[in-house]
């Protein structure tokens, strides 16, 4: 009996430790085009690089990511919002130099761009040259203008 008791206050005071995130102030909210899940997957590799705990899940309309490491609790959630997403970022640091560690944060906020890669960008097509009012046909630098054959041409 003593253990399922451990056991139990273990679990609510894990419970308790992130539902107060909400009772603070979003450290971020904004919206996205993309969709839960996408935003997500977009997400959660990336807090897996900083924090080895981070795991998200994504639902229908619903998704949430959470990390915890070295006294920073993050939680993520996602919820769909039209076309798109509305995302809301919690976070609670306990750090011991008192320095903000925003790499979370800008993390979330480098998913939310929709912005294709570099390597999918095609290069825009250049603009074909104006035209002049005085000459029909423009000259290449190599091609010597013609004269009239019925006029003599007179070098001075």
């Amino acid at each position: 009996m003593k253990y399922v008791l451990a056991i139990a206050a273990c679990v609510g005071l894990a419970g308790c430790a992130t539902s107060g995130m909400t009772d603070t102030l979003p450290k971020l909210s904004s919206k996205t085009s993309k969709s839960v899940t996408a935003y997500v997957q977009c997400v959660e590799p990336k807090w897996q690089a900083l924090a080895k705990d981070a795991k998200g899940n994504a639902k229908d309309d619903e998704g949430r990511v959470t990390a915890n490491a070295d006294g920073k609790h993050e939680r993520l959630d996602v919820t769909a919002n039209g076309s798109g997403a509305q995302v809301v970022m919690y976070e609670i640091q306990k750090a011991k130099s008192g320095d903000y560690d925003s790499r979370f944060r800008d993390e979330a906020i480098a998913c939310l761009g929709d912005a294709p890669s570099p390597a999918s960008v095609s290069p825009a097509p250049a603009p074909a040259p104006a035209a002049s009012p005085s000459m029909s046909t423009p000259l290449s630098p190599s091609t010597p203008p013609s004269m009239p054959s019925s006029t003599p041409s007179s070098t001075p």
